[in-house]
């Protein structure tokens, strides 16, 4: 996907992911027609117990098919208006969308092979870390010295106890 030539200017913050006229996408088309579906993905890993909110805005080039996580498609009007390239309203995609593992957000468009694009801001991405719980006790080293020194003791002790017998 690249752009070289914007037809609009992009938002302030924003990104322009689109496709140019080529081989597979005709330029000059520009009918109306829904010719080509366009993904564009990104793939990410969290841990176990880890919660990501994403939070973003974005408007579109012809006919959008929607916000995709995990191939569960999320919001109906994420984006703004068709053609107008001004960005909607934030949207945000709560942790209940993430699980731990490889996690996917795909943004869906169809288009008729010109400036077909979408146009990006992404606001926040908020990672809350995991709980790790209480970290694991480890004895100071006089800890060990009182134990020895109970073992020296009893050993000992039961040494004298056979020489007594």
């Amino acid at each position: 996907f690249v752009i070289t030539n914007l037809v609009w200017s992009v938002p302030s913050g924003a990104s322009w992911i689109g496709a140019a006229a080529s081989a597979n996408v005709p330029g000059g088309i520009g009918d109306g027609a829904r010719r080509f579906t366009y993904v564009a993905r990104t793939q990410f890993n969290l841990v176990a117990g880890d919660q990501l909110t994403y939070s973003f805005q974005c408007t579109f080039d012809n006919y959008w098919l929607g916000l995709f996580i995990n191939g569960t498609r999320v919001g109906t009007t994420v984006c703004g208006t068709d053609n107008t390239f001004s960005l909607a309203s934030q949207f945000t995609v709560g942790p209940s969308s993430f699980a731990a593992g490889l996690n996917t957000i795909e943004y869906r468009w169809q288009g008729d092979g010109i400036t077909d694009a979408i146009v990006i801001r992404s606001n926040a991405a908020t990672l809350a870390p995991r709980d790790p719980g209480m970290p694991g006790v480890v004895p100071e080293p006089s800890t060990y010295a009182l134990m020895a020194t109970g073992m020296a003791g009893l050993f000992g002790l039961s040494r004298r106890r056979r020489q007594n017998v």
